[in-house]
């Protein structure tokens, strides 16, 4: 074989390994890449969820049930409130029972009652402390572009049909959480649930099935 044919298969060799040896890396590098976006956005996911169950669980405080949709949630944020007790120990000798009333409680220090006061605080002034996102960005699942959560809520009974207790869902699949990730890396309708419509759960996790999402 003449050198010039040497040469050139030497350097069609070469070729070939540097070309395998940058689909090996990129091979590696895909979907590494994709595991670290996808935990970030996840994290952020579940952040939401734990603020929208917050939410929901402030919302049948002062409404006796969970919002069925987005709408519902705003509507209940707006004009319902919570009721909040605090309670105080009056010493028996400073006790008026003109401003707190006859036939006083009396305290387990038994020198002094005790007086419980109600007040009223509006949802929107106690999420407002609570919770770190505005409604208008709480709906929306990170990284989606603008795609709201899906949210829905319902009554069921339970122990034996003796109870109706409220229950409410939350989804996001990953075609809206994972937006704009290469795609042959996870399934599109899989993604998060929170709650149950069937069930009496509040909890979260991820879920390899396809989720609802409406």
């Amino acid at each position: 074989m003449n050198k010039s044919i040497t040469r050139i298969l030497m350097l069609v060799f070469a070729i070939v390994a540097v070309y395998l040896a940058y689909q090996t890396f990129v091979g590696i590098k895909g979907p590494v890449e994709f595991d670290e976006a996808k935990k970030i956005r996840y994290t952020e996911v579940e952040k939401k969820l734990d603020a929208i169950r917050n939410v929901q669980f402030a919302v049948r405080e002062a409404t006796g049930k969970y919002a069925s949709s987005w709408d519902s949630l705003a509507l209940a944020i707006e004009k319902d409130s919570i009721t909040i007790s605090r309670k105080l120990l009056i010493p028996k000798g400073k006790y008026d029972p003109a401003q707190y009333g006859k036939d006083p409680k009396l305290a387990d220090d038994t020198t002094k009652y005790e007086v419980t006061f109600m007040s009223h605080v509006a949802l929107k002034d106690t999420l407002s402390k609570s919770i770190p996102y505005k409604l208008e960005n709480l709906r929306k699942i990170p990284f989606s572009d603008g795609a709201d959560f899906y949210l829905n809520a319902d009554i069921i009974e339970a122990g034996g049909g003796r109870l109706k207790v409220p229950v409410f869902m939350v989804t996001a699949p990953n075609k809206y959480i994972l937006k704009g990730l290469n795609t042959k890396y996870f399934d599109a309708n899989a993604g998060y649930k929170m709650g149950s419509l069937y069930e009496t759960t509040t909890e979260f996790a991820y879920s390899r099935d396809p989720v609802d999402y409406e």
